[in-house]
């Protein structure tokens, strides 16, 4: 039988450094590990989606379909896409279809331009009369409204169409605008809304004022109806 002889203090100094950098290696792989497994689960999954600002975009178009017995139809499409990392919760939409006529002015004079003008508009020899409402529709969500039946939240990449068919009288109007009111936030925050006209348009307000909701609110589509 042979017997290892047991390694004297040189070979043990000789060693050490081996160890202790191998040691070493494994305790920053599995560090390393533990990171990664943290980032890939927890924090892109978890944490991220939680505290990302919701972020969302829609786009709009008008469509004039046809006219028969007085009146053109038209149909308004809004598609609503959530570009965010985390679910995005709807407290409503409204849609207000604004008609306006055009009637001639006299041209005025060209503007004066100098060296330090940037920008330049010469006005035209028509002009918008005041536009009215000619239609309208509005959904307040169970999150603004706790008796309302409807709720509306988006994940993240998904996206929800609105489609309209509404009328209006042939030759009354020559130009329609859409303007959408949308309000929405990264967490289902119960926060109390009510419809209200402001103006002519139809818009979603918060029972109080001073609470701050994310939202978009803009005129994104126009159809001539020539």
């Amino acid at each position: 039988m042979f017997l290892r002889r047991p390694p004297d203090a040189g070979e043990r100094h000789a060693l050490s450094p081996l160890t202790t950098l191998r040691d070493v290696v494994e305790i920053v792989a599995i560090v390393a590990a533990g990171a990664w497994a943290f980032y890939t689960f927890v924090y892109q999954n978890d944490i991220k989606p939680a505290n990302s600002p919701p972020l969302v975009q829609f786009e709009a178009t008008m469509t004039r379909l046809g006219e028969r017995r007085g009146f053109v139809a038209v149909e308004s499409h809004i598609s609503i896409k959530n570009e965010g990392v985390g679910d995005v919760w709807f407290y409503g939409i409204a849609e207000t279809i604004l008609g306006s006529t055009i009637r001639p002015r006299p041209r005025s004079e060209p503007p004066l331009l100098g060296a330090d003008v940037s920008h330049t508009e010469l006005e035209p020899g028509w002009i918008d009369d005041p536009p009215t409402a000619v239609y309208s529709v509005a959904i307040v969500t169970q999150l603004g409204n706790s008796r309302s039946g409807t709720t509306l939240e988006l994940g993240p990449g998904k996206s929800l169409p609105f489609d309209r068919l509404f009328y209006v009288r042939a030759g009354r109007y020559d130009e329609l605008q859409m303007h959408i009111d949308l309000r929405y936030a990264a967490h289902p925050k119960r926060i109390s809304f009510h419809l209200a006209t402001v103006g002519n348009l139809t818009e979603l307000v918060p029972s109080n004022p001073a609470i701050d909701t994310n939202g978009d609110a803009g005129t994104p589509a126009s159809l001539s109806l020539w």
